[in-house]
């Protein structure tokens, strides 16, 4: 969904596109030494090769957008529910149809902060559905 992503959230990454920060940010990471960029089309791979000359800059280009995602979560969840929600959630196969409540609530969060609605819902679809990379389900089978 980061080659439609919301306004919002090219405005909290700018200058970087949401793809270009996408990758920059997990290739920041030592754990991560590949990335599947899931393009569609050939061109779909140009923004990700922006990525490549920003690699040595990561640490100067990535904290004031995380900032600002930080800040605008922040804003519009509130302190408290950053602080707390993740606190004492079961795991998914601890609950009833194995629910994925913490992917559940964190999906939630991308929707209200980063208007990120459409992304929450096809990844909501996918509990139950995607395999092991994806795991638990979504509610709609829990019986009331």
């Amino acid at each position: 969904m980061l080659y439609k992503p919301s306004q919002k959230l090219v405005d909290l990454c700018h200058p970087l596109s949401p793809i270009v920060f996408n990758n920059l940010f997990c290739l920041s990471h030592s754990q991560v030494h590949t990335l599947s960029v899931g393009a569609a089309k050939p061109q779909d791979f140009n923004e990700h090769l922006k990525t490549l000359e920003l690699l040595e800059r990561s640490v100067e280009i990535l904290p004031p957008i995380l900032a600002r995602l930080e800040q605008e979560a922040y804003a519009q969840l509130g302190e408290h529910w950053m602080k707390t929600w993740h606190i004492g959630l079961p795991k998914f196969n601890e609950t009833p149809g194995n629910v994925n409540i913490p992917v559940i609530l964190w999906l939630r969060n991308l929707a209200i902060a980063y208007d990120m609605t459409e992304y929450a819902k096809m990844r909501y679809n996918l509990l139950g559905n995607g395999s092991h990379w994806f795991p638990g389900a979504n509610a709609d089978k829990v019986n009331t």
